[in-house]
């Protein structure tokens, strides 16, 4: 990725196409949701990283926000049906059919999303504590 400069040409495109730190949240959401159901936690993190280092400091966005942001989004892929991983795991573990544990599950799932999309409405939720525990931002 690095030898073909695909992290550059990531964030040469996504700045010129998208105008607002908002609307790049909204589309990291997206790639990160649909990445998270496909593939586990560690080589998501390993693969998109360097990608989303570029356009995160290109749109301003706080980089400790984004990084909580990145991989609670990817976790609550591994939830998601139909191919999250971690469905699978409960299934075999149990002995319960995939039907079953995702009519258990849906409540949760349903809760994360939500606390995924507050957390992208009001961002202070997730910076709140580390800027008062570490003074940063002069906070």
């Amino acid at each position: 990725l690095t030898y073909e400069r695909v992290p550059q040409q990531v964030t040469e495109t996504l700045v010129a196409t998208i105008h607002t730190p908002f609307a790049f949240i909204a589309v990291a959401f997206g790639i990160l949701f649909v990445v998270g159901m496909i593939m586990d936690l560690t080589p998501a993190i390993l693969i998109l990283t360097p990608l989303f280092v570029g356009p995160v400091a290109a749109f301003g966005v706080d980089p400790i926000y984004f990084g909580v942001f990145f991989c609670a989004t990817l976790t609550a892929g591994l939830i998601t049906p139909p191919v999250g991983t971690l469905i699978y795991l409960g299934c075999s573990m149990s002995g319960s059919s995939l039907s079953a544990v995702v009519k258990e599950l849906l409540p949760y799932i349903v809760a994360v999303y939500a606390a995924l999309f507050v957390s992208v409405v009001f961002p202070e939720i997730i910076t709140y504590l580390p800027k008062q525990v570490f003074h940063l931002y002069g906070g």
